[in-house]
């Protein structure tokens, strides 16, 4: 898939390519990053549901002393400050280790399938999980990296795409 820019307009083109396994693997599991779990997969198991609580009280924590900072005009980060984003950094990474081991041992020998999000816009939990997720998956198993596109609307047996097939975390294929 390439994408180009010309005077203002976002011109993209893609090619269906053939659904590839990569060798030594037993089939394709996706996984959606979520802000409610950390992990969902194709087959509708949900991982890291505790994840979200425990990141946006932590976070919560590191804003107001950052605000109260910028309030008092202080430029540089505070001891204090620092620890709170250690702390945040280390619950991530945690967090997503857990789940990337928990994804491996319930479906050894199988790649992974992941959208390739563009997180510019995005915030909070999300942002910090899908980076750290999608290392920590490389780095255990294989991955393939696909266009985000319709993901959570298409059926992974027939590639059926209907926006009523996904409701919440639950996802029916409507043929």
């Amino acid at each position: 898939v390439s994408k180009d820019t010309f005077n203002g307009w976002r011109f993209q083109f893609s090619e269906e390519l053939p659904d590839v396994v990569f060798e030594g693997s037993k089939g394709k599991v996706g996984i959606d990053v979520g802000l409610n779990c950390l992990a969902a997969t194709s087959d509708g198991r949900l991982y890291g549901m505790n994840f979200k609580p425990k990141f946006d009280k932590l976070h919560a924590k590191v804003m107001l002393v950052r605000a109260n900072r910028q309030r008092q005009d202080l430029k540089d980060n505070s001891k204090r400050l620092q620890r709170f984003e250690q702390k945040l950094t280390g619950l991530t990474k945690t967090a997503c280790g857990t789940v990337t081991n928990k994804l491996v041992k319930s479906y050894p020998d199988h790649t992974f399938v992941c959208e390739d999000l563009d997180l510019r816009g995005c915030k909070g939990s999300k942002r910090f999980a899908y980076r750290q997720l999608h290392k920590s998956l490389e780095s255990k198993a294989l991955v393939e990296v696909v266009n985000p596109a319709y993901t959570s609307q298409e059926c992974p047996s027939c590639h059926h795409v209907e926006k009523s097939n996904r409701n919440s975390t639950s996802f029916v294929c409507k043929v």
